[in-house]
């Protein structure tokens, strides 16, 4: 709901300045909820759509703030990660997909854990982490010698890739109904990982591009 420009420049600006500086999520949230109320981007609001029906949404609030301060910010590390795994293919062609095993992990991200891509595989394409809100799943990179010692078996990951239609939402004013491409991961035991809609890309490469040269 934040689709005003100095909304989307104030939340831009802070983000930035809180991956850069290495600010608390506090102080993110005290740095940044106090211009958003003075734009009267917080609370909640009643909208109505194209129907006349009324809808109470969300505007902005301090769990939303904590929101994406950890989307964005564990996301910027993953592409960090990301380009720095890229600069060391040569030595390290292949990489595995680790997911954090507590009760906190989905059982789709945990049915990745341990899996091994080669680096240029297209499935990381998709499932490069993060995976969706509040994921916590890496990727570990790996030399051949990792591989024999360890006793990993490379998998190829574009076998096992389907594109899907998934609906994202309605549209209030017009009430049509958007969609979008999606990928979803079917493994050989028949178990399915699909990110969260929004999340099915690799931030790092969309930033740093694929070239390991």
């Amino acid at each position: 709901k934040a689709m005003r420009m100095d909304i989307l420049e104030d939340i831009r600006e802070a983000t930035d300045a809180a991956i850069s500086e290495g600010i608390t999520e506090r102080e993110f949230v005290n740095r940044l909820a106090p211009a958003l109320k003075k734009k009267g981007w917080w609370g909640k609001e009643t909208w109505v759509d194209a129907q006349g029906n009324e809808r109470e949404v969300q505007l902005g609030s301090v769990h939303r703030l904590k929101t994406i301060f950890r989307a964005n910010t564990s996301t910027a590390y993953m592409a960090g990660r990301y380009r720095r795994q890229l600069a060391l293919v040569d030595d390290r062609p292949y990489w595995m997909y680790q997911a954090i095993l507590d009760s906190r992990t989905r059982p789709s991200h945990a049915a990745l854990h341990g899996k091994v891509f080669r680096w240029d595989d297209p499935v990381w394409e998709f499932i490069y982490p993060p995976n969706g809100w509040g994921c916590r799943c890496i990727v570990r990179n790996l030399s051949e010698r990792n591989l024999q010692r360890e006793g990993l078996t490379v998998e190829s990951g574009a076998d096992y890739i389907q594109m899907v239609t998934r609906e994202t939402g309605a549209n209030m004013q017009t009430g049509e109904v958007m969609t979008v491409n999606h990928p979803v991961v079917t493994l050989p035991d028949g178990r399915t990982m699909s990110p969260d809609l929004g999340w099915g890309h690799n931030p790092g490469a969309s930033a740093f591009g694929t070239d390991a040269s």
